[in-house]
């Protein structure tokens, strides 16, 4: 059972990692157009969780909080020989 959480929770972390990546993209106009797309797709899930009224900086911040946290239980959970 903690194999499955801690591996589940490193998806979480991993998934949470690009929507970091894009909200910090998207304070910069000049970001090429893979990072581009993936910030349009980042302000449409933050708008779908409501947060769209918080500035991309503070989001993208939050992102990589939650994927550190992630990360970090998923190796303090991970079964231990």
């Amino acid at each position: 059972m903690k194999a499955v959480i801690s591996v589940l929770l490193v998806v979480l972390g991993l998934c949470l990692a690009p929507l970091s990546l894009a909200a910090f993209a998207s304070v910069n106009p000049n970001v090429s157009d893979v990072l581009r797309f993936l910030s349009v797709v980042e302000g449409a899930f933050s708008a779908s969780l409501r947060l769209a009224s918080v500035d991309a900086f503070w989001r993208g911040l939050t992102y990589l909080l939650l994927c550190v946290a992630c990360v970090w239980a998923a190796t303090y959970v991970k079964p231990r020989a």
